[in-house]
């Protein structure tokens, strides 16, 4: 949860200061991991798969929306997630 809050914050605090809060929204969500379809959840009790969170920002003129996962970029190289 913490990589998704820190991540929240600094991006909402960047759009503020760019100007852009018009443009641009940030929200922090929480779901499940999963790869290739495969629940991850079954395989481990680790609580990095718990309540996993991560952030979407939104650009509120096109409705193109990016997901971003900072703690599976920490982790494992994976920066950008989809979200269904």
């Amino acid at each position: 949860m913490g990589y998704a809050a820190y991540f929240s914050t600094v991006c909402e605090r960047l759009i503020k200061r760019a100007g852009l809060v018009e443009r641009y929204r940030v929200k922090h969500l929480r779901a499940k991991i999963s790869f290739l379809g495969f629940d991850l959840h079954h395989l481990t009790n680790d609580p990095f798969f718990k309540d996993h969170d991560y952030n979407m920002v939104e650009d509120l003129k096109t409705g193109s929306k990016v997901f971003v996962d900072a703690s599976t970029k920490d982790v494992l190289g994976i920066g950008f997630v989809n979200s269904e």
